[in-house]
């Protein structure tokens, strides 16, 4: 429990009940051959979530996520790269 009179006033004010109503949407374009351990194809997921419709919490999330797999050796090695980034306004 943080509510003790030590805690930072900004910390105090933070906690308690809080409601989040959102809004979620995926948009996702998969073309590996298959979705656990691909050796090859490339993945393009788009998520973007709005909060605020109702309760007191509210923001806007975008995240990205892209993914390709490639063979090499004679198909006994997989090369694989991810990259993911996001962001939220408040």
């Amino acid at each position: 429990m943080c509510l003790s009179r030590s805690s930072a006033f900004e910390v105090r004010e933070q906690t308690g009940p809080s409601l989040k109503s959102s809004v979620h949407h995926i948009l996702t374009l998969d073309c590996r051959d298959t979705p656990i351990f691909p050796s090859c194809g490339s993945l393009v997921k788009l998520t973007q979530e709005f909060a605020g419709l109702g309760g007191n919490v509210g923001f806007l999330k975008n995240e990205l996520c892209l993914q390709g797999n490639w063979n090499i050796l004679a198909d006994m090695v997989t090369l694989n790269m991810c990259y993911s980034a996001a962001m939220a306004l408040s």
